[in-house]
């Protein structure tokens, strides 16, 4: 879907890679955070930004297992994307 706009409407707005739009959910992760939103409500859109990219079956394994748990915070998505070995583009998400 990350290039829809640009063969459907002929956009020219470059798309964004995926560790561009984590790097913003991460944000908007936590402001729900604060507001009581549990982690697992959060992170199932996530669950395939890495679809058939190396290491997604870690990335879907972890968030499935740890975000549901009573106090899971945006480390859990931190630690996904570790435990992924992401290297194409180091970013820090805080």
């Amino acid at each position: 879907l990350a290039t829809v706009d640009t063969e459907i409407a002929n956009a020219t707005t470059p798309v964004p890679s995926r560790l561009n739009v984590l790097h913003k959910y991460y944000a908007y992760a936590r402001q729900e955070l604060e507001q009581g939103v549990r982690l697992t409500h959060l992170t199932r859109h996530l669950l395939g930004i890495f679809k058939s990219q190396p290491g997604a079956h870690a990335w879907r394994r972890h968030l499935s297992e740890r975000a549901p748990q009573k106090g899971a915070g945006v480390e859990v998505i931190e630690q996904a994307l570790a435990m992924m070995g992401q290297v194409e583009e180091r970013i820090t998400l805080r």
